[in-house]
């Protein structure tokens, strides 16, 4: 993964016990940093849902076995029913992951690539599988963001609310719009 995108770093998923601990702290971490403050409880629910479905995506051996089970029926009522989100165990993404407060209508479908320090508000969305979504690390796709199947979004760009990204976001850019577009260096979004 490293190899095929310099803004993307870190593991793609934890694949120990010890791992899945590190990243869930890393995650909390992060949303701190972030300034969203106190988890709520569809955050907290989603955010391990997910931690834990990347962890049995490769995990092994009697305790595997009977997580495995439990993660499928949180996922499918909780994740898929309540929340209306998608997070397949499948997805790439390194520490630091920060759902918005009601991790609402987020998408993370199969084959897709997060960095490490990934912020995703409400709503926010990756489509298609081929080519893969890439987002970089320390990225923030704001509010209702859609990245379209084979953007890459450079480290630390912020996607702007309601944007459509339907090509590559250069690393510290500014996005706005549908489709989305960069805005001038120096310039933020103004709301």
């Amino acid at each position: 993964m490293t190899d095929e995108h310099a803004d993307v770093t870190g593991p793609a998923r934890p694949t120990t016990v010890g791992e899945l601990r590190a990243f869930i702290a890393q995650d909390l971490a992060a949303r701190k940093v972030a300034g969203f403050g106190a988890e709520s409880l569809s955050g907290w629910i989603m955010l391990r849902t997910f931690r834990l479905g990347q962890y049995l995506w490769t995990a092994s051996g009697p305790i595997a076995s009977l997580l495995r089970p439990i993660w499928r029926l949180s996922d499918s009522i909780v994740i898929r029913i309540l929340l209306t989100s998608e997070t397949n165990p499948d997805v790439a993404c390194g520490p630091g992951l920060v759902f918005s407060r009601s991790a609402r209508r987020i998408m993370l479908p199969k084959g897709c690539v997060l960095g490490s320090r990934v912020t995703i508000g409400e709503g926010g969305q990756l489509g298609g599988t081929w080519p893969r979504p890439v987002v970089g690390d320390d990225v923030v796709l704001w509010n209702d963001a859609n990245i379209l199947r084979g953007a890459v979004i450079g480290r630390g760009a912020h996607i702007g609310p309601w944007a459509m990204v339907l090509k590559d976001i250069p690393a510290g850019a500014r996005a706005l719009g549908v489709p989305a577009s960069v805005l001038p260096e120096g310039e933020d979004f103004d709301f």
